[in-house]
């Protein structure tokens, strides 16, 4: 057997996310002796992806190299999804980041087309 290295966790996704578009957020675990599944959880409480159909979430661990990755994704952020998001491995790794989710319209300096300007001599 190789040796393992320590443990480790990871989080990474966008911390600012415009409503309506998807939250995607991917957990990485390596240095496992014996990798299972991650949770995930929002402000302290479970996501349990089975009852709500606007989130997935995906993973695959490895016993060869001691490594789980899973992937978060709400495919409609509403203001409500605004919170801290943490995933927690079989072995009690434990990682969070926070996500907003902002309910503006773009400004409408960049929403225009740029005009012609005609210059006459």
């Amino acid at each position: 057997d190789k040796p393992r290295n320590d443990p480790a966790i990871t989080i990474s996704g966008k911390s600012y996310v415009d409503k309506d578009l998807a939250i995607r957020l991917t957990c990485n675990a390596s240095g496992l002796s014996h990798p299972q599944v991650a949770d995930w959880f929002k402000d302290g409480q479970k996501i349990n992806a089975n009852k709500i159909k606007q989130i997935s979430i995906t993973g695959s661990s490895s016993y060869e190299t001691g490594t789980i990755s899973s992937t978060l994704v709400i495919k409609h952020s509403k203001l409500t999804d605004q919170g801290t998001y943490i995933c927690r491995t079989s072995e009690s790794l434990v990682t969070s980041m926070k996500v907003n989710v902002l309910d503006g319209k773009l400004s409408s300096l960049t929403s225009h087309k740029p005009q012609k300007i005609y210059i006459y001599y």
